[in-house]
């Protein structure tokens, strides 16, 4: 991988080019996509987050730059989520050279040599895909033009937050996004890629934690019907058909049975007469469907 001749500096979050000052890629994806993303939030909430983020970042930076490991259940959680991946870079620097640039959290490869770029997130409420859509697209793009013959296969988010995370794949915009994007920025025009987003910031924020919260779920769930069926099997062993546990708990085992249901699909086709005579109509408020992908 070819290094970038921008310097950053870190005290002040800026890059340079020489003497020509570059923009950095998250004050490009506020200032034309995502105006809104932290409205209503107090600055010391910000800046705590911000806080604890680079606390986060810089663990698993020492980690790989200096095999340092500072105990954080955060950076437990990190290793146990890559270790499937080789490590590559860390804060590795990319630019356009001529107006925008930005270091990339993490450089994977996998074992067939498949370039993936990641982010990490410690954000409350998971991944905002996305904003790491349009993030990580703009990496890949200038990675590419900074090393030609490159291609990035993967982009990857990963989400830490107290002991707990998660990896997810995120999609690719396409190029010519991320070049009218950064024309667009540069020369002060206002976003014409906005048009397509016709729900507000705050809906996606909140889908993102559902999908969080329903992979918990899933994994709670699993582990609760593991326990009953272990409980099952030692009633089954004693012969017990109840247990009450402090008057709080009561316990009772189900004997096996069989059950009748009625197939409407089919009397329907049959008899649509007879059907039609015993259906009843409700009403059913109106509802939301989420169906998470993963």
């Amino acid at each position: 991988m070819i290094k970038s001749g921008v310097a950053f500096n870190q005290e002040v979050h800026t890059y340079h080019l020489g003497d020509k000052e570059l923009k950095g890629v998250t004050g490009m994806l506020s200032a034309m996509l995502f105006k809104d993303k932290y409205n209503g939030v107090s600055e010391e909430v910000l800046k705590k987050a911000a806080a604890y983020g680079s606390g986060v970042h810089e663990a698993v930076e020492l980690y790989h730059t200096l095999g340092i490991e500072d105990g954080s259940p955060e950076l437990a959680k990190y290793k146990e989520l890559v270790g499937g991946v080789t490590f590559e870079a860390s804060e590795y620097l990319v630019s356009d050279n001529e107006n925008i640039a930005s270091s990339i959290d993490l450089v994977f490869t996998d074992e067939e040599g498949h370039i993936i770029l990641s982010d990490i997130k410690t954000t409350y409420g998971g991944l905002d895909r996305n904003y790491l859509s349009w993030q990580l697209s703009v990496y890949a793009y200038l990675f590419e033009r900074q090393n030609p013959g490159l291609h990035v296969d993967v982009l990857m988010g990963i989400w830490l937050r107290r002991g707990e995370g998660y990896t997810s794949f995120i999609d690719r915009r396409p190029d010519s996004d991320i070049e009218t994007l950064i024309y667009e920025y540069a020369n002060g025009l206002e976003c014409s890629l906005t048009k397509e987003q016709t729900l507000p910031a705050e809906v996606l924020s909140l889908a993102d934690s559902i999908t969080y919260w329903e992979g918990e779920i899933k994994k709670l769930t699993a582990q609760r019907d593991e326990l009953k069926e272990k409980i099952l099997g030692l009633m089954r062993e004693n012969n017990c058909d109840k247990v009450e546990l402090d008057g709080r708990v009561l316990i009772t085992r189900i004997a096996a049975t069989t059950r009748e249901a009625l197939d409407s699909k089919a009397l329907k086709a049959d008899l649509p007469d007879v059907y039609a005579k015993y259906v009843k109509t409700s009403e059913v408020k109106e509802s939301l469907k989420i169906t998470v992908r993963k």
